[in-house]
């Protein structure tokens, strides 16, 4: 609902109700202004609120309930007022908790080398075979599409791009002979 309010100069405003309570200057003479704030009036409470209210005045007040927790949390205690099973100095400490924060001796480093190198993985007579051949693929199709792209996009020959695909074709069958460890076609 729109406001209206007018100016000391005589001129009528007409502005929404988001610009209520805002500053501002009359067009015709320069003269501060401020909205105006509609008054509102509280809606009237309707008859179900005002029946609800009368029958919680109404209704009887609930019995407290009274818990004793104290009970059940309290530690048991002797006749002095101690705690049972309470020792004054506390547990003492294992041995094998203390020994795990003492250095290593070289023999005991010894062992646990050993022990990982026998949980790793095996031994593989392959490997160094296997990894060159995946590095060797890689290069051929690095090489080979770099040699078509270059060949196709300069225009140069078109057996230059034929060579290149074929190249990183080639690539990809090594890298992939590296990666199964297959090597059943060399002599």
């Amino acid at each position: 609902m729109p406001i209206a309010f007018d100016c000391a100069c005589g001129r009528h405003f007409s502005v929404g109700d988001a610009f209520a309570g805002k500053r501002t200057k009359c067009p015709s003479c320069n003269a501060p202004l401020t909205v105006p704030v509609p008054e509102t009036t509280p809606p009237e409470p309707s008859h179900a609120e005002d029946e609800a209210y009368r029958a919680l005045l109404e209704s009887p007040d609930p019995e407290p309930v009274t818990t004793d927790y104290s009970a059940r949390t309290a530690p048991q205690t002797d006749e002095d007022g101690r705690p049972k099973n309470a020792s004054p100095i506390g547990k003492p400490l294992s041995t094998k908790k203390a020994a795990k924060f003492t250095k290593p001796s070289a023999e005991e480093r010894a062992e646990r080398k050993e022990r990982k190198r026998r949980e790793g993985r095996p031994y593989d007579p392959e490997r160094p075979r296997k990894v060159l051949y995946m590095i060797g693929g890689v290069l051929m199709i690095v090489g080979g599409g770099a040699l078509c792209f270059f060949s196709i996009n300069e225009g140069i020959s078109i057996r230059g791009g034929v060579f290149g695909f074929m190249l990183a074709f080639g690539g990809v069958g090594t890298f992939f002979q590296g990666v199964t460890g297959d090597f059943s076609d060399d002599a």
